[in-house]
């Protein structure tokens, strides 16, 4: 276990009570506490916030398909509305998007989306026209579309559809910014994997409660949670920034408290 002096100091760290930032990015100021100017290392002793992340969000609601009757095609692209779903509600929210859309086709032109009870996977039938083609982003992994596929009269996609949501959430602060897990940033929707806007962070949470569950994660004295701030440092003021595994800002409102407990030593 790493060495670390025996001077330390509890703080509690809560959104509720930050100095200024919203619920998922703010920065708190304890200027008050005037040990915390000296930190030499902390330790994250625990993390709790609720699981209030929707499974279909801004991210991953779209789904791109091209549609045929054997003489014309048309080109679209649905959107699901932001929000929790199973699977029942997203494809019946998905058919009823396509189905808006295929009229221009042709006249009662519709598509079937079913959960296969056996392969658990998504079985499609077309009705009225002749096949589809469909692109598996954004909304292709939750669906169980990892690839581009094509349809004709009926078919089924590659894999089992993923509605659990985020798996882990990171804690991210350019102010200690020692963490040792690096996750990507996005640009204009697009993941910036090993590019110069990989950002740090200090603490991975893995999420293991369903949707409305309360996340909590504690430290039993492992190494990862240990941070040497490799000399003095202030952490009276610190800016924090809750973020998905892609790097995204993940949205707390304004009744949803983060708080963070340090154990930090001197």
């Amino acid at each position: 276990m790493t060495e670390v002096t025996t001077n330390f100091q509890y703080i509690r760290i809560s959104n509720f009570n930050r100095a200024y930032g919203t619920p998922s990015d703010f920065t708190y100021d304890l200027s008050n506490e005037v040990r915390l100017h000296e930190c030499k290392s902390l330790w994250i002793q625990a993390v709790t916030l609720p699981n209030v992340f929707y499974n279909i969000d801004t991210h991953n609601n779209t789904l791109p398909f091209v549609a045929f009757d054997g003489i014309s095609s048309i080109t679209r692209t649905v959107t699901v509305p932001v929000g929790q779903y199973d699977i029942t509600t997203l494809l019946s929210t998905l058919k009823a998007l396509i189905d808006a859309e295929l009229p221009a086709l042709v006249a009662g032109a519709t598509i079937d989306l079913v959960l296969n009870p056996i392969t658990n996977k998504i079985d499609v039938t077309l009705n009225n026209f002749n096949a589809i083609s469909l692109a598996p982003e954004t909304i292709g992994p939750n669906i169980g579309l990892t690839e581009s596929l094509v349809i004709n009269t009926s078919g089924s996609l590659q894999s089992t559809p993923d509605l659990a949501g985020e798996k882990m959430v990171y804690l991210h602060s350019k102010d200690i910014n020692l963490g040792k897990t690096t996750i990507s940033t996005l640009v204009n929707g697009a993941s910036t994997v090993n590019s110069n806007r990989n950002v740090s962070a200090f603490c991975s949470i893995p999420v293991k409660v369903p949707y409305l569950g309360i996340i909590h994660y504690e430290s039993y004295g492992s190494d990862t949670d240990h941070i040497n701030l490799e000399g003095i440092k202030d952490l009276c003021n610190v800016s924090i920034k809750l973020r998905s595994v892609d790097g995204r800002i993940l949205q707390l409102e304004d009744n949803h408290e983060l708080t963070i407990v340090l154990k930090c030593f001197f």
